[in-house]
């Protein structure tokens, strides 16, 4: 359903307020007030664009806006052709907020309050989305009967999914639901080594929040070894049990909080079950995944609005894009459908679900609207049972299982020629992974490098290279030119190193922080790496590191920062003492290179007066592809050694050849040792 003034644009029976032609959309006065787009999404209207957008606020943030007074409209709408999206056929319609509307917290967040809607010819879809009126609740029969065919076809018939296997591997230990058969509130915990089983079981993955949690420890576990009734478990995990059974037919649940101890003062378990997590989620038959709960106090299913799923079909022309147009029968489709169903649902904010979601060779989201399908071969939801449309299957955030090194990683192998190229383009996903990983938060910030190391032994097992703390011998230089994002974490906060010590500083996992991972490359490098040394907790390379260093040889360069003035969040670059100013911008003054620091900070006064702040150029432009150089920011310890600040850029050809140019008083750097015919140093970055 559209309101009239939807339905007035999108069939033209309103001007639009710029000049229109076939290369540029038409912008049209959406709604001039408030009360317009009000009664645009009143139950008896319903507007699915005007619903839609509005579904991009929180309550709070509609409440301030609706205490706002609009100057001349509330939003636009812009209409314009889908071509630059690879799709001839469709047209776009974006419909924005007036910036006068949102609050100053809501420009800080830096969201994008725009809905993007596309209309697509029916008959290029091919019928694959939802036409029928869907049961009021994720807890329904056509919900579970989706679900099962899901499963079914899977396992008949995808070849990288493990078509027709049966695991042979099992955790330590599994939740024992009794026989399918029986009353599912009987349970207890069965040690797999003494009582050997020959079945499947699927895994939960949810999100702890707020919810105090009954969970294994030494106190509970003569209690969960003989049998307990499920009453006592939160929602979610009697849910999921409960699924298991009945649509399922499943015996054998592994969840982490019931099968692996939990005590805080014995982490020995803990750490054991942490290094084969990888394998509990790759031999499960299929990952239950609480994806739209905050906690496990709420369950897995959630109600909603009947027909919510099933798509606004309408007939259009759009002759004022296309004078050679003719009738049409469209879809609509929200853009960022995918995106915010299951991305950017609660369960995906937790670092530990990355590893469970790509690990795993199935996975069924629970999610706040409908159920969502991902495995190796497909993604499907109940508003698309048969597969995503082209738009989604193209977007990023709906590849996620392409993200696996083994499954995409075989994929890309298949275009490479050479074997040089086979690793280059499996080393290609890691960045696309630490960046996804990053991007959440975990609870205790300790497991940073055990939270992601699942996936690091499977992609070790396939590319065979040695695991450097987050990331990989073979590129290793490339891959330490990281930086963080607006030095900013996933929850907006500033990025930060933790006190305690969990990472050397050249790793991405020393920061808390949204990481741009080094690319994997080998033209350009300036520097090289000729030794190294990790400190591991355990004998597991993918775990806790306690302390280690790597052996650089590069050209160090005296560095010295200072801001503008305390006001500006910029930096002036001198190196070797010449200040390296690009030109005067009226309202900043001077400007320089571009500073990328791991943790921001006020000042480098100190740093500056000690003169402890060097630079190591590390990535230069290749000609072709790639236009900066790249140099490491590090901080003198003394004896030779450095730690990690964060790193520079630019593309200004004059400062790159000064940067570049031999120094003077090279040979008085602080190293380890001195090359006077390469001008490179040797020192240690701890």
């Amino acid at each position: 359903m559209l309101c009239g003034r939807c339905d007035d644009i999108l069939r033209q029976r309103v001007e639009p307020v710029n000049d229109v032609n076939e290369d540029k959309g038409a912008l049209y006065i959406h709604h001039a007030s408030l009360e317009g787009l009000e009664a645009a999404t009143a139950e008896s209207t319903k507007c699915r664009v005007c619903s839609t957008f509005l579904d991009l606020f929180t309550s709070g943030e509609r409440q301030a806006i609706w205490e706002r007074k609009p100057q001349e409209y509330v939003t636009t709408a812009y209409l314009c052709r889908a071509d630059h999206w690879s799709l001839a056929t469709a047209f776009i319609l974006v419909v924005n907020m007036d910036d006068n509307m949102l609050t100053t917290k809501m420009h800080d967040e830096k969201r994008d309050f725009m809905l993007t809607m596309v209309f697509q010819p029916i008959a290029e879809l091919g019928g694959i989305y939802c036409k029928r009126t869907s049961g009021s609740s994720t807890d329904s029969q056509e919900s579970w009967e989706l679900a099962k065919g899901w499963l079914a076809s899977c396992s008949r018939e995808h070849e990288a999914c493990g078509k027709g296997t049966k695991t042979s591997w099992y955790p330590t230990r599994l939740l024992d639901l009794s026989d399918p058969s029986a009353d599912v509130s009987s349970i207890r915990l069965r040690l797999i080594e003494s009582e050997p089983i020959d079945t499947e079981y699927v895994t939960l993955s949810h999100r702890w929040g707020q919810a105090s949690i009954f969970r294994l420890t030494k106190d509970t576990f003569t209690l969960l070894r003989d049998g307990f009734d499920s009453s006592i478990l939160p929602q979610t995990f009697q849910d999921a049990m409960a699924f298991a059974k009945r649509n399922l037919k499943i015996r054998y649940m592994w969840i982490d909080s019931l099968c692996i101890f939990q005590d805080a003062d014995d982490r020995s378990d803990w750490v054991k079950e942490a290094a084969q997590m990888h394998r509990v989620y790759e031999h499960a038959y299929c990952n239950l995944s609480a994806t739209g709960g905050e906690d496990s106090s709420v369950g897995l299913y959630r109600p909603r609005r009947t027909g919510s799923l099933c798509h606004v079909e309408v007939d259009l022309t759009f002759s004022i894009l296309d004078p050679q147009a003719s009738p049409t029968r469209y879809a609509m489709l929200d853009y960022h459908y995918w995106e915010k169903e299951l991305s950017k649902c609660p369960l995906h904010y937790r670092g530990w679900m990355v590893q469970e979601r790509l690990l795993a060779r199935r996975v069924l989201h629970f999610c706040r609207n409908e159920l969502i399908w991902e495995c190796h071969e497909m993604a499907a939801s109940e508003a698309y049972p048969t597969g995503l449309p082209s738009i989604y299957q193209n977007q990023a955030k709906a590849r996620l299982k392409s993200l696996d090194p083994d499954t995409e990683g075989r994929r890309l192998r298949q275009l490479a020629t050479t074997e040089s190229d086979s690793r280059f383009f499996a080393h290609q996903l890691w960045p696309r992974i630490v960046q996804l990983y990053t991007q959440c938060q975990l609870t205790e910030p300790n497991d940073k490098l055990i939270a992601i190391s699942g996936i690091a032994k499977r992609m070790g097992s396939i590319i065979h290279d040695d695991y450097v703390v987050g990331m990989w011998r073979r590129y290793l230089p490339s891959e330490l030119l990281w930086f963080v994002d607006h030095h900013r974490q996933s929850n907006g906060q500033p990025s930060v190193r933790p006190d305690e010590y969990r990472a050397p500083s050249f790793s991405w996992a020393s920061i808390e922080g949204c990481i741009s991972a080094g690319t994997p490359v080998e033209e350009g490098i300036l520097f090289s790496v000729k030794g190294l040394s990790i400190d591991h907790v355990t004998e597991d390379i993918t775990g806790l590191v306690k302390g280690g260093f790597l052996v650089l040889e590069g050209a160090l360069k005296r560095l010295a920062l200072r801001r503008p003035s305390a006001s500006v969040d910029m930096w002036l670059v001198n190196v070797n003492g010449k200040d390296l100013l690009r030109h005067t911008d009226e309202e900043w003054g001077p400007t320089s290179l571009l500073v990328l620091l791991d943790v921001d900070q006020a000042d480098f006064e100190v740093e500056n007066v000690g003169q402890t702040l060097y630079c190591v150029p590390a990535r230069q432009p290749d000609g072709r592809h790639w236009s900066f150089l790249i140099c490491l920011i590090l901080e003198h310890l003394g004896d030779g050694s450095f730690r990690r600040l964060g790193n520079i850029w630019t593309d200004e050809a004059e400062e790159i050849d000064f940067v570049l140019g031999r120094g003077e008083d090279e040979s008085l750097m602080p190293c380890q040792a001195y090359n006077a015919e390469s001008g490179r140093h040797t020192f240690r970055v701890i």
